[in-house]
């Protein structure tokens, strides 16, 4: 067995943070890895691992930029726009690399001299009537690599050691409270009131995450 792709530690940090030196609880710990990983990620409201090969739909806003959601943007393969519903053409546009470039790789920027063209709804779907806004399409198809290289991935880390570190946490404290009941908790958290209904990530944890959860 092994941890997930998606994992945001390995089994021998783990081991070390549990002080566990026998190979005999490796499959519970790798277990533990993957649930702690999972919730991270979905309390940062965002996919933390790296990947290649991501093929993301975004709307397009009339402006310069472009916003795509696994940061950091590593590299761009392609970016296209397809075709909406009303064009008589089925081919796309496919935008030329010197044409743009990364602004903000961590906020997942993609910048544009010239502009990206605004994706919305003509009104009653009728190309002589005038855009709607907030009726905006994801017709960008933006195709590239993202997110932090875990160690589990090998090569060059770039996964911010406080990740790991909350995942190496929320992995110790599910190990001490194993076989046992976990009870609800109920904590306030910048105003708005969370019921946790594990110990997954323990506030510690999620205090170590709270840079970088989604901006909404």
């Amino acid at each position: 067995m092994a941890v997930a792709a998606y994992a945001l530690t390995t089994l021998a940090q783990a081991k070390t943070e549990l002080g566990v030196v026998v190979s005999s609880h490796d499959a519970v710990i790798e277990r533990l890895i993957d649930t702690v990983s999972s919730a991270a990620a979905e309390y940062c409201e965002r996919t933390l691992h790296y990947e290649t090969g991501i093929a993301e739909k975004v709307a397009g806003y009339g402006g310069q930029l472009l916003y795509v959601s696994r940061t950091p943007i590593v590299s761009i393969t392609s970016i296209e726009l397809l075709p909406s519903s009303l064009s008589a053409a089925g081919t796309g546009t496919t935008y030329a690399a010197s044409s743009y470039t990364v602004r903000n790789a961590n906020a997942g920027i993609i910048f544009r001299q010239d502009g990206w063209q605004w994706t919305a709804n003509y009104a009653e779907r009728l190309t002589s009537a005038p855009l709607r806004p907030g009726t905006e399409d994801v017709r960008f198809l933006v195709t590239y690599a993202g997110g932090y290289v875990t160690r589990p991935q090998g090569g060059s880390i770039t996964l911010p050691p406080d990740i790991e570190q909350a995942v190496l946490w929320g992995v110790a404290n599910l190990w001490r409270h194993r076989g046992r009941e976990i009870h609800a908790q109920v904590e306030t958290e910048d105003a708005a009131t969370i019921e946790w209904r594990s110990m997954v990530l323990p506030k510690a944890s999620r205090d170590l995450l709270i840079p970088y959860k989604r901006v909404r």
